[in-house]
């Protein structure tokens, strides 16, 4: 039996998803619980997915951001 709703081959799944985003699983769970990231659709206790698309969003967000990101200064070291 073939699914034929489009919005399936949206989804995919954790691991696929850390790797498109380059981070490790518990990273990407960090990102999750800090509300730092798209949320995940759970389809069961053991079942979480991505929003393909709402992800490639988010990497483009944190790419066009990063250019205009200003990091607080470190430390001053004693001269």
């Amino acid at each position: 039996m073939t699914n034929n709703d489009p919005r399936a081959s949206r989804l995919i799944n954790s691991e696929a998803t850390a790797c498109l985003v380059g981070v490790a699983l518990n990273t990407l769970a960090a990102l999750v619980r800090e509300g730092d990231f798209p949320a995940p659709i759970r389809l069961g206790p053991r079942a979480t997915f991505y929003d393909r698309d709402a992800v490639r969003a988010w990497l483009d967000y944190q790419r066009d951001a990063r250019g205009t990101v200003r990091r607080s200064p470190g430390r001053r070291s004693a001269a």
